[in-house]
């Protein structure tokens, strides 16, 4: 088996935390397991077939769909003989995780979600963000209460803030939720006050401010948001915020200020003392 796992640990997230990842291709009739984990591991299946196997019971699962594995329990699987699987993993926690164990063993993926990562090459923060934001895609796809209960600009705006890092487009989401592309904009801009290609860009420049807070590179940055352009992330992100700065501009300033509390506060227990 030809396979690369890293550790992934970041403060920042709470709600769907990736805590490992990684990625497998099995020979023809491989077979593998898992050890009870404090976790939940999912696999996503890239290529091929294999069976799952879990409390006394056997799934097939093929590529689109995932097998998973809660907290406590152990289980393996076993790679077909003709067609031996190419898997990706992510074992997470969170408050939300538990939820998961709403799922069947073996399921079905939405499409577009996990597929992206099949390009990447290398885990790093960039991944562990793009691995946080399919979770939460597929968390809101999968696991939020019946769409019935909320209204469709809710439910296109819900989408939006699980999925900014994405490529997103109007037509896409008017395909998703089976509505005419212009009459969803337009009901949109009612309800909201702005286009839905405007709530994207307004979303995504909203986080980048995040992002650069956290020392994250304006390059770093752009990527983490659905730019694919930094120099037109730049000039977005100049005209987006009231300060007209640009990204390199803010994340220095905002260094400093934290600098500048970090020296007032320790200055302050230093008085109290």
């Amino acid at each position: 088996m030809a396979n690369s796992f890293q550790f992934l640990m970041n403060p920042d997230l709470h709600d769907l935390k990736p805590i490992l990842a990684g990625s497998s291709k099995s020979l023809p009739d491989e077979v593998n397991g898992s050890q009870r984990s404090d976790c939940v591991v999912l696999y996503y299946v890239t290529a091929g077939s294999g069976t799952f196997y879990i409390k006394d019971e056997q799934y097939a699962a093929k590529k689109g769909q995932a097998f998973m594995i809660l907290p406590g329990e152990t289980a393996s699987w076993r790679a077909s003989h003709h067609d031996p699987w190419s898997y990706q993993w992510v074992g997470f926690t969170g408050s939300l995780s538990h939820r998961f164990s709403e799922l069947p063993p073996v399921f079905d993926v939405p499409d577009g979600v996990f597929a992206p990562l099949e390009s990447l090459r290398a885990m790093n923060t960039h991944t562990e963000y793009r691995l946080t934001s399919e979770l939460f895609q597929l968390f809101f796809l999968l696991l939020e209460p019946k769409r019935e209960n909320r209204s469709y600009v809710q439910q296109v705006a819900d989408l939006i803030q699980s999925s900014y890092m994405q490529h997103l487009t109007v037509e896409e989401i008017a395909k998703q939720f089976r509505m005419d592309r212009s009459y969803l904009n337009r009901q949109f801009k009612k309800a909201t006050g702005q286009s839905i290609k405007e709530y994207i860009t307004n979303v995504r420049l909203d986080r980048a401010a995040w992002y650069l807070a956290r020392g994250y590179t304006v390059k770093e940055t752009a990527g983490l948001c659905g730019f694919n352009d930094v120099s037109n992330f730049s000039k977005a992100f100049k005209h987006h915020h009231s300060n007209n700065m640009s990204p390199q501009q803010w994340r220095s300033h905002i260094t400093g200020v934290h600098k500048e509390n970090a020296l007032l506060t320790s200055s302050n227990k230093a008085l109290k003392k």
